[in-house]
């Protein structure tokens, strides 16, 4: 009878182990399968992100070089192939550290580095009117991104970008004075005659005279008669001397520019890129 007890308990005790057991399996299981699917929105949101743009149409954000496109693509693709097979999360983590390191490598594309060189050539040919300060900075970086360009370099190429996105911001926010394009400290008719130069095509602006101005892509000789009017007093609206800037710095580390300030803060540069705004 003694015999029977300890056998009945043993094979209590071992339906016990397995009852408490199968929980435990299950939950693994299911955290396994959570932990995928996680991964796999992940790359999901970096194709859509990094490879379609969302599919905006036009796309309003500096767009990615082929190569890191190509690079996500490929992770992409490796993550939807591979992660289903993963035994373990351990092996899941792996997968989302590869997405992690396509994103943190994702560079801005030359074209628009070029757009950049070819928007502030005339900083880089301006004379006399910044500081020395101001203008040998302007020159450094200017040159930089030459460089970078003819490298083909993507993070030389991605880092002379944002340098010179913030360079044009400090450019825009060098003289405050609104209208005085020729940076006597005021506005008055000489700087409309200049204005109407530049419109004229006799001249050239660097980018904060075009800022201080108030001049895009798109500018007529219609703004400047209403600068005059302005002058001589005979406009509605009334002259506010000062320009507020509240420009965004472009941190190289970020990689993303949707939902952000970064294109709007300056919008100069934001009408003249994106140029179908207008």
């Amino acid at each position: 009878m003694k015999k029977l007890k300890i056998v009945v308990s043993c094979i209590l005790a071992m339906v016990m182990l397995a009852v408490s057991t199968v929980p435990v399996f299950a939950n693994e299981e299911d955290d396994l399968s959570i932990a995928k699917a996680q991964v796999l929105d992940y790359a999901y949101q970096c194709e859509s992100l990094y490879v379609f743009y969302y599919h905006m149409t036009p796309i309003d954000v500096p767009i990615w070089s082929n190569e890191s496109t190509q690079r996500m693509k490929d992770v992409v693709e490796k993550v939807r192939n591979e992660v289903d097979n993963c035994a373990t999360i351990e092996e899941v983590d792996d997968y989302h550290a590869l997405l992690d390191d396509a994103v943190g490598k994702m560079c801005i594309s030359s074209s628009e580095l070029q757009w950049m060189l070819d928007y502030m050539k005339n900083d880089y040919n301006s004379t006399g009117y910044y500081e020395d300060e101001t203008y040998s900075e302007l020159k450094n970086i200017y040159e930089t991104a030459q460089s970078a360009i003819k490298s083909g370099i993507d993070i030389d190429i991605h880092n002379a970008y944002i340098d010179m996105r913030n360079e044009l911001n400090k450019l825009c926010g060098y003289n405050l004075v609104r209208y005085d394009v020729n940076m006597d400290g005021e506005f008055n008719i000489k700087d409309c005659t200049l204005m109407q130069l530049k419109l004229a095509d006799l001249m050239d602006f660097n980018s904060s005279q075009n800022y201080v101005a108030g001049f895009y892509h798109n500018s007529t000789i219609k703004e400047v008669t209403e600068k005059q009017l302005m002058l001589a007093n005979l406009s509605d609206i009334e002259y506010v001397k000062e320009i507020e800037t509240n420009f965004v710095e472009l941190d190289p580390s970020i990689r993303n520019y949707l939902g952000t300030d970064y294109e709007t803060s300056n919008p100069m540069y934001n009408y003249d890129r994106y140029v179908w705004w207008t």
